[in-house]
């Protein structure tokens, strides 16, 4: 556990000590995340941030943020994000962790970058650098200031 504890904590130093976003990343390039339910009480929603910074989610269940909002985060910290999914070298891991295992949430987590996508389940035995990008992600959506609610459809 101490070891994904320094593990999280790196990615999250390193998402922040980036270098401004210098076009490497553009709006064609994305991080997405989908958490689903289970029988208690498990954060549902899904967030979209582009490699610009622009910022998309949408909240189900048992979160703050009910709806659909948008923010608008900061070259630095959308560039940081998509580093993070570049060193971690997404495109090698499985495209799903699965166990036969009943009621924990799903989550789907997808990078898309210069052309391809890649969406992977994650639900049972995931690698910790996987679990790492993850929570980067829920950090971000879990930031509590600059969202805006916008008109559902």
């Amino acid at each position: 556990m101490r070891i994904l504890f320094l593990f999280l904590l790196f990615f999250a130093l390193t998402a922040e000590k980036c270098e401004t976003n210098t076009g490497a990343y553009s709006s064609d390039t994305y991080v997405e995340m989908k958490k689903s339910g289970c029988y208690g009480s498990c954060p549902m929603y899904t967030i979209r941030i582009d490699g610009a910074g622009q910022a998309t989610y949408k909240g189900e269940r048992f979160v703050e943020k009910i709806g659909n909002h948008v923010k608008k985060f900061t070259d630095r910290q959308a560039g940081g994000l998509m580093q993070a999914f570049d060193n971690a070298d997404y495109w090698s891991f499985k495209d799903e962790y699965l166990g036969d295992i009943t009621d924990l949430p799903y989550t789907y987590l997808t990078f898309s970058h210069k052309g391809k996508t890649k969406k992977i389940t994650l639900y049972y035995n995931v690698p910790e650098k996987l679990t790492a990008l993850a929570n980067l992600v829920v950090s971000f959506a879990e930031s509590k200031d600059g969202w805006e609610a916008t008109e559902s459809k």
